[in-house]
C-alpha cells in the first residue's frame, strides 16, 4: 500500500485524502512583568517601558494570545485569577525576546531599583493607605513556547539543582498572602537619580545597599529576624562602605552623612530609654546605630535567642531602619551629585529623631477607634522650630575609611 501511495504521490503530487495543514513553527520566547501589580497607564523610566495590560482586554492576536498563555497561572487566590500585570521592557528590546543571561541581570537590576524607589516612600502605621513591600514589586522573567502550556521548574539543591515539567493544568501560582495588590507607585526624582548613578565608580556600594534594604522589607515569613537584621544592618555598611563589620566605623559614617539636619539639643540621656553606656555618645542618632550594630552582632553568629539587652528591640530597629535608610541613601546620592534633598525628605529625618525619643513605637492607645501609635504620635507633636535646620548643607561624602 505504501508503495501505491508514493508511486500516485509522485504522478499527482499530494493526494486529496491527505492534509495540507503545517504544524506551526513552536517559538522561544521570553516575557519580564510585575504579577501583583498595576498601572492605568504606559510609563517611560529611562530606558524602560512599563506597559500595563489587563487579562480582560486580550484577544486573539498572537501577543495577546502569548500573554494569555504567560498570565495564565497567576492567582489572587487559588480560584481568582489576576485580572492586571505590568510589564516591563527596554526600548530597544522586543516584548517577547529571548533575553541573555547579561540582559535578564539588567531587567533585574531595574527592577530591584523600582521595587525600592516604591518602598521608600511608603508611610508607616497609616492603615494600610501607602505601605508595601519589597514581595509586591517581585520582577518575574517567564521563559515560554508559544503554544505549550506547561513550563520547566529548576530548583536548587545542595548538590546540584532539581528541573521539574509541570503541564499546564497543574502549574498554579498564587500569589503571597504578605504580598500587597496595588497600583505601581516609586519616588519618581530618586529614580532618575539611581539610573544616573549607574555611571558613578561608587555604584556598586549602592546597588549591594538596595539588594540588602529589599530582602529586609520582604515582609515574607520564612525570612527569619535574625537575617532581617543582619541584611537591614549590610545596608549600611554596604552604603558607607564599611568593610569589617565595625560599629564605630559604621556610627561615624551615618552621624556624619545625616548631618544635612541638625541634631536637636537634647543629650541621649533625656530620652524616654535607659541608656546606660550608650548614653555617653553626642547624638541619640549615633546611640541608635551602635545600639542597632551590636543588636545585629548578638543575633548573627547562630544565636536564636537575643542575649544582649538592646536598648531598642528588634523589632524597634528593623522599623526604625526601614524608615532612615532611604533618606541616608539620599543623602549619599546628594553628596554624590545626583539628587537633591526635599523638605519632605528632611522633614523626614526630624521626625526620625523624635521617634528615637519615644519609649515604645508600638505602644497604641485604649481607643481603637481612634488608635494612634507611638510612631504616628511623634510625628503628629513634632514642631519643626530647630534654628537652621533647612539651611543646614550636608558634607562631603566619603567613605567610612576615609572620614575615620
Amino acid at each position: 500500500m505504501q508503495r501505491i501511495v508514493g508511486f500516485l504521490k509522485t504522478l499527482f503530487g499530494k493526494l486529496p485524502f491527505m492534509s495540507t495543514t503545517e504544524k506551526p513553527v513552536k517559538k522561544n520566547q521570553m516575557l519580564a512583568f510585575f504579577p501583583w501589580l498595576s498601572l492605568d497607564n504606559s510609563v517611560q523610566v529611562g530606558d524602560w517601558e512599563l506597559i500595563p495590560v489587563s487579562t480582560r482586554g486580550l484577544g486573539d492576536s498572537e501577543g495577546d494570545q502569548n500573554l494569555k498563555q504567560v498570565l495564565k497561572p497567576y492567582h489572587q487566590s487559588a480560584s481568582v485569577p489576576i485580572r492586571e500585570a505590568v510589564l516591563l521592557k527596554r526600548k530597544d528590546k522586543g516584548l517577547f525576546d529571548v533575553l541573555s543571561n547579561e540582559e535578564r541581570s539588567d531587567y533585574f537590576l531595574i527592577g530591584e531599583i523600582l521595587a525600592f524607589c516604591a518602598v521608600a516612600r511608603r508611610e508607616f502605621f497609616s492603615h494600610g493607605r501607602t505601605y508595601t513591600n519589597s514581595s509586591s514589586y517581585a520582577l518575574t522573567i517567564q521563559g515560554f513556547t508559544t503554544g505549550s502550556d506547561g513550563i520547566a521548574v529548576e530548583s536548587r539543591r545542595r548538590d546540584g539543582s532539581n528541573l521539574n515539567y509541570i503541564p499546564g493544568k497543574y502549574n498554579l501560582i498564587i500569589k503571597p498572602h504578605f504580598a500587597i495588590t496595588e497600583e505601581m507607585q516609586f519616588d519618581d526624582a530618586l529614580t532618575v537619580a539611581l539610573l544616573a548613578a549607574q555611571e558613578h565608580d561608587f555604584w556598586g556600594n549602592l546597588h549591594e545597599s538596595i539588594f540588602c534594604y529589599l530582602r529586609a522589607n520582604s515582609d515574607d515569613a520564612q525570612t527569619q529576624q535574625q537575617a532581617e537584621l543582619m541584611f537591614a544592618m549590610g545596608a549600611f555598611e554596604r552604603l558607607f562602605d564599611i568593610g569589617n563589620g565595625n560599629c564605630g566605623l559604621t556610627a561615624d559614617a551615618f552621624v556624619n552623612i545625616m548631618k544635612t539636619v541638625l541634631i536637636e539639643e537634647e543629650r541621649p540621656q533625656d530620652i524616654g530609654r535607659q541608656l546606660g553606656r550608650l548614653a555617653r555618645y553626642p547624638s541619640t542618632r549615633e546611640a541608635w546605630l551602635r545600639d542597632f550594630c551590636t543588636c545585629r552582632g548578638d543575633m548573627a553568629h547562630g544565636r536564636t535567642k537575643q542575649s544582649y539587652q538592646s536598648i531598642w528591640s528588634p523589632q524597634e530597629h528593623l522599623l526604625l531602619s526601614a524608615n532612615i535608610f532611604p533618606i541616608a541613601l539620599k543623602a549619599v546620592l546628594e553628596s554624590l551629585g545626583f539628587y537633591k534633598l526635599t523638605d519632605t525628605d528632611r522633614r523626614e529625618l526630624f521626625y526620625f529623631d523624635k521617634r528615637l525619643r519615644e519609649a515604645n513605637l508600638y505602644a497604641d492607645t485604649a481607643d481603637i477607634e481612634d488608635q494612634t501609635f507611638g510612631w504616628a504620635e511623634a510625628r503628629k507633636t513634632a514642631v519643626w522650630e530647630w534654628p537652621g535646620a533647612k539651611e543646614k548643607l550636608i558634607p562631603k561624602f566619603a567613605s567610612a575609611t576615609i572620614l575615620n
